[in-house]
């Protein structure tokens, strides 16, 4: 017999009567994460070249807070800072305005984040089911702290959300002295299983650093375990906190190396993905026109995260911010400023550094003054004092052999807990050999071959773990090992065809 490994390259699916398996391009095409969300959100995949600003931005992103409960030094908009200083944030009245006039200008995608967005959940949920009821897709972006069973039901009551969840390292070691706070690997692992057994569209945000960089491979292998289908790598660009800590550089070719392994051992639906490591933030390139814009919690309306200059305030309208952008994005100071960064690495040095440096406002004396030819630093009191800049952090974090091993030990238990149920189907076939399912909901139908039905019977309102074990007892010969991965990778495959889904959870009383 065949263990249940090989269930996924054999199983096909049936489309318009015929039966066989999905051309490779088109699996492909479908399993993008990128191209479906876009396909799905404005009817096709927009071309890069952008010569002008649209007549109306595509999407908008609100930091909502500058508040969060960790302290990461990588931080990018400088959030332990700002907690620390107890920096205003808009209130709940002025973001719904903001969201309300996001509508008007005809946004089509939207990102919640902070800071720690979750420290306002009830303003998160508010502006979440206005947007999505006003047919914006929106991502929320999270450390996973808050995030509990009662506020995971709530967040898959909302029709197409993605949730970004931030985890950056392969065990809680490594992950909790980057974020500051023990505890927090914990919680994000905890975050996302809860989200993934409420079928929310989940990626996981992992900043890659000289500390953990190393066990990349070890972060991925827990990712699939715990069944995360997107992880974007993201190596530290130093701006705001990490622009005051030297020795962020992390060698992108090793980097892709283990993504690229990766991809190859845990098949084509796992997507790790390497962010870019040059930044677009040479405002003069005529190909990158903006298209979005950002409101940080003071009210001040930027661009994006990279380019510091401001071109209003919401107090102004987004309207009339959007016709400054439109105007005046490629205003001469934000062009010099552009020219001075030969590359990101080089972002720490400029004269004004997103989000350690108070935004200058577009055409204004502060921001020549910023970015001229001598690049006169700006009277003080105009511009914050920079704090200085160390050679290194305070902790060397390593993981060891048993932490990594206790790492995977939590999310393997996460994942075998998880339970599922068998669709209304019918089949014919030999229950030891090859099965041909047709699913009543939507007449679909999909190929099995001898193992991949023996997944499925057993599965039918069982955890993963309850399976594993009637699979062990039936055939005793299969590694234990062997047969929990295959288990796992064949109910993912099952799953992601609509041939098995997750009871609903109980929403608590």
């Amino acid at each position: 017999m065949r263990s249940p490994r090989h269930a996924v390259s054999s199983g096909g699916a049936v489309e318009a009567g015929r039966l066989g398996a999905v051309p490779k391009a088109r699996a492909r095409l479908e399993e993008s994460y990128t191209l479906r969300r876009l396909k799905r959100r404005v009817g096709r995949r927009p071309s890069v070249q952008r010569a002008q600003p649209p007549e109306r931005p595509v999407g908008i992103k609100l930091e909502l807070t500058h508040a969060c409960n960790l302290r990461c030094d990588f931080c990018y908009t400088d959030s332990p800072r700002h907690t620390v200083a107890r920096s205003a944030d808009l209130s709940d009245q002025a973001w719904r305005k903001v969201v309300e006039q996001a509508l008007e200008l005809g946004v089509v995608e939207a990102v919640l984040t902070g800071g720690e967005p979750l420290l306002r959940t009830p303003l998160v949920l508010e502006l979440l089911e206005r947007l999505i009821g006003g047919g914006v897709g929106v991502t929320l972006n999270t450390n996973g702290w808050f995030l509990d069973e009662a506020l995971a039901d709530r967040l898959a009551q909302v029709r197409g959300l993605t949730v970004n969840v931030s985890l950056d390292g392969a065990t809680a070691e490594l992950h909790d002295a980057a974020r500051g706070v023990p505890g927090s690997w914990r919680r994000a692992v905890r975050a996302i299983a809860l989200l993934l057994e409420r079928d929310v569209n989940v990626i996981v945000v992992h900043v890659v650093t000289p500390l953990n960089a190393p066990w990349v491979g070890e972060l991925l292998e827990h990712l699939w375990l715990l069944g995360v289908r997107v992880i974007r790598l993201t190596p530290v660009l130093p701006i705001g906190a990490a622009s005051r800590v030297r020795g962020w550089t992390v060698d992108r070719r090793a980097l892709r190396r283990t993504v690229s392994e990766a991809r190859l051992r845990f098949g084509e639906t796992f997507q790790p993905i390497v962010q870019s490591g040059v930044p677009e933030i040479m405002a003069a390139r005529e190909s990158r026109a903006p298209a979005a814009l950002l409101v940080r919690p003071s009210g001040a309306v930027l661009i994006d995260s990279l380019h510091p200059f401001a071109f209003g305030h919401v107090d102004d309208g987004l309207a009339a911010c959007w016709q400054q952008i439109v105007a005046e994005w490629r205003a001469p100071e934000i062009e010099a400023w552009a020219r001075s960064i030969p590359s990101s690495r080089r972002m720490a040095d400029a004269s004004v550094v997103p989000y350690a440096d108070p935004e200058p406002m577009v055409g204004s004396m502060e921001a020549a003054r910023l970015t001229g030819p001598d690049r006169i630093r700006a009277a003080p009191g105009t511009v914050a004092p920079r704090l200085p800049r160390r050679t290194g952090r305070s902790t060397e974090p390593s993981a060891s052999a048993g932490d990594l091993e206790a790492a995977r030990e939590q999310v393997l238990e996460l994942s075998l807990a998880r339970r599922y149920s068998v669709v209304p189907l019918r089949w014919t076939g030999d229950r030891d050999g090859e099965r041909v399912l047709r699913l009543l909901d939507d007449g679909r139908m999909c190929r099995l071959n001898a193992s991949a039905g023996l997944v499925l019977e057993q599965l039918g309102d069982r955890t993963v773990s309850e399976a594993v074990a009637a699979l062990a007892a039936r055939h005793p010969d299969i590694p234990g090992e062997q047969l929990t991965l295959d288990t796992l990778r064949t109910a993912r495959w099952l799953a992601a065809r609509g041939v098995l889904r997750r009871p609903t959870p109980r929403v608590p009383v």
